[in-house]
Parts: C-alpha cells; sequence; structure tokens
C-alpha cells in the first residue's frame, strides 16, 4: 500500500473540532486504499507538537504562532517552528506521495516548495484558497512582496487540485496545462441524521409557524453574519416571524452580540457556538432555510450539507457555490454585501413554501450525483495512479 504525506494548514485541532473537517473526511476516504500521514499546522498559537493516530491516521499536530496583524510574521515562524518538525516527519515516515493540501498563507507555501524541490517524490497541491494571492489584497503595502513570492510558491507541482474554476485560472499563468490541474470541487459523505438531536436548546421560544433559519461559520467578516442579522432583522421589522440560529464562533462573536442587543433581536437571532459535524448535519432537517452571504468564499461545504439535507439555500453571487448550482432553481444568491437583496432573496423563499420545497430537492439531487466524497477521491486517486 503507498504511504501518503498530508502537509496541510487545515485540519480539525484542540482549540476547533471543526477547522478543516472536510479534509478530515477526504484523508478518512483516501485511508481505504492508501497509508496516510497527516502533518498537520495551527497558527496563532504557542507552539507545541502532538502526536495520535485517529481511525488509522497518524497525525502530527505543529501549533506555532502566527500574527495576523502582521502579514509576513509567518515568514519567520514557520520555518523556525514549524519547518524542522515536518522535515522530521518525512524522514521518519519516508512517504511515496507528498501532498500539500490547502496552504492559505502564501509565505508557508513558499518555504515548502523551497524545501520539497530537493525531493525526488510526486508532489501534489490542493488549493481552497490562497488569502495572500495578490489579487485578494487590494491597497496592501506588501503586495508588491506577494507578486515576487508567488512564482517560486505554485511552480513545478506534479499536479494542483483546486475547488473552483477560479483557482484554477489563477494557477495557469504559473506554468501549467489543463492536463496538470483538476477542478475537483469538495464532496461530504451520505448521512443518517440522528433523530435524537432537536433545536428545543436554542429556539426555545420558537413558535410552531415561525421560518427557522440555520447559517454555519467561523464568526469572522468575511462570512457576512452583520449583514444576515440585519437582513432578519429587516424582514422582522415587517412583521415576518423569523428564528435564527448562528453556529460557529470567531472574532467577531462579541460585536455581532452588541449587533443583536442594538436592533433588539434578542428573541429571534441565537447563536449555538462550535457543534461537531454531525451534530450540525443533523440539525438541518429542524429548519427551512440555510443562509450564508459570505462574500469572501472559494466554495463552502456546509452550503452542500444544508442542501444534501433539503433545505433551500441562499448564497452570495460570484462567490462559493455561485455558478454551480442555477440560481432560482437549485439555489438563490444575493448581491454581495446588500442587505436589501438578501431580505428579499429569503422573503422569496418564506413566501413560498413549494420553492422551497422543489428547491430543496433538486439541489439534494444534484449534491449526491457530483459533490459526494467518493467521487472526489475517486477523480483524486485517478490522478495518483497515473
Amino acid at each position: 500500500m503507498k504511504k501518503i504525506m498530508f502537509i496541510t494548514d487545515l485540519y480539525p485541532h484542540k482549540y476547533n473540532a471543526a477547522a478543516g473537517i472536510f479534509v478530515h473526511h477526504q484523508l478518512s476516504e483516501l485511508s481505504k486504499h492508501y497509508q496516510i500521514f497527516v502533518m498537520a499546522t495551527c497558527d496563532k498559537y504557542s507552539w507545541a507538537i502532538e502526536h495520535s493516530k485517529e481511525n488509522g491516521i497518524t497525525i502530527t499536530r505543529v501549533y506555532y504562532p502566527y500574527w495576523q496583524r502582521y502579514f509576513l510574521s509567518s515568514l519567520i515562524s514557520y520555518p523556525l517552528f514549524t519547518l524542522p518538525v515536518t522535515i522530521f516527519s518525512y524522514l521518519r515516515w519516508k512517504p511515496d506521495i507528498i501532498h500539500v493540501h490547502d496552504f492559505r498563507h502564501v509565505p508557508e507555501l513558499l518555504w515548502l516548495r523551497l524545501w520539497l524541490k530537493f525531493i525526488a517524490k510526486p508532489q501534489y497541491l490542493t488549493i481552497h484558497n490562497i488569502r495572500t494571492h495578490p489579487n485578494r489584497l487590494g491597497n496592501n503595502p506588501l503586495k508588491w512582496f506577494y507578486k515576487l513570492t508567488l512564482l517560486p510558491a505554485l511552480r513545478r507541482w506534479t499536479h494542483v487540485f483546486t475547488v473552483n474554476n477560479r483557482l484554477a485560472d489563477w494557477i495557469y499563468p504559473h506554468g501549467y496545462s489543463q492536463d496538470s490541474v483538476s477542478v475537483i470541487g469538495n464532496g461530504i459523505h451520505p448521512y443518517n441524521n440522528n433523530d435524537k438531536i432537536c433545536i428545543s436548546s436554542w429556539l426555545s421560544d420558537a413558535e410552531p409557524n415561525c421560518f427557522k433559519i440555520i447559517g454555519v461559520g467561523n464568526l469572522v467578516p468575511e462570512k457576512g453574519f452583520d449583514i444576515l442579522i440585519k437582513a432578519v432583522a429587516a424582514l422582522c421589522a415587517n412583521s415576518y416571524n423569523i428564528q435564527l440560529l448562528i453556529v460557529g464562533d470567531g472574532s467577531e462573536r462579541k460585536s455581532l452580540c452588541q449587533l443583536i442587543s442594538t436592533l433588539e433581536m434578542q428573541d429571534n437571532i441565537h447563536f449555538a457556538g462550535i457543534l461537531p459535524n454531525d451534530t450540525v448535519r443533523s440539525l438541518y432537517p429542524h429548519f427551512d432555510a440555510f443562509v450564508l452571504p459570505s462574500y469572501s468564499e472559494t466554495f463552502g461545504i456546509v452550503y452542500i450539507e444544508a442542501m444534501y439535507a433539503g433545505l433551500p439555500v441562499v448564497g452570495i453571487r460570484g462567490e462559493g457555490i455561485s455558478g454551480l448550482f442555477d440560481d432560482g432553481v437549485e439555489a438563490l444568491f444575493a448581491k454581495p454585501k446588500d442587505i436589501d437583496d438578501l431580505s428579499d432573496k429569503m422573503l422569496i423563499l418564506i413566501s413560498n413554501p413549494q420553492l422551497c420545497t422543489s428547491m430543496g430537492t433538486a439541489s439534494a439531487k444534484k449534491v449526491r450525483k457530483r459533490f459526494m466524497m467518493k467521487q472526489l477521491i475517486d477523480r483524486v486517486r485517478e490522478v495518483y495512479e497515473r
């Protein structure tokens, strides 16, 4: 059985059990066919190393400091705290294949590329997001640095996987043909709901006829939860009976709570914090719609998890799953950062129960046909075995 070493900055850890859960699911499926070793890096924490074996997968987690306010801090902390452990793990595990998965920050990827060029093994790269791509940095004064380092970071991989066409378009100019780049999307496992899950602990005052909305994601600005809260408040102000449950946690929790208080929406909007993935997927059938107005989303696994459960979904035009599902038939897509348009899209669902049902059915059918985990892993394996 071939041995694959995955180096990833998206993997569940003790501070966030939901972080990169989709990567964990992918590797669990791959472990049916390969021996998997995971080198998981977790930034923004005090330096520490953990070793474990979970469901037959050997994992080394390295926690290291990274100060998001100072973009280039990882240029120093990553090679100092993490790269030596990565190299030692490679020498100990002796893998046949190296697969680097989703290094969002170019400095870390650059260090990995500089080391891996001395390794005569097939090397694959999965790009789910590039937060420090020059196209995303606007007027950041360090934009010149990322333009300079992006080319050496992205060149000479055996094959590159991306989750959408936009990322693939970013990759092609760095010396890749269509044969060496695969757009594979993301995938989810089949799931049987836990009937014992209920929502009463979060929506204890919900009336039987209210329209129940759920949104799931990290509480960070780009997820747009402030926009969702304001849109729900606007609908409630027009006498629509809505309950919103937000699942997740993050840096914006305090400010979002203040916003809810200011809008006097404490009886309508509730936080559940971080929940296990199985719990979240069991919650979906208890709701009428899933809404996440994220305006910086490369895919968004939570959208298709909600669709799998039969929920109608509202996302943002040009982001995430936009373009993969037909607008108005399989999902609704609002304008980015537009409270009124988001309210209008939710009102369409509130006012059209039949559309909710048909949209949920249509999207669930497509998810089962195109976005299941086994199908995704079959495409990855096909590339591995070329």
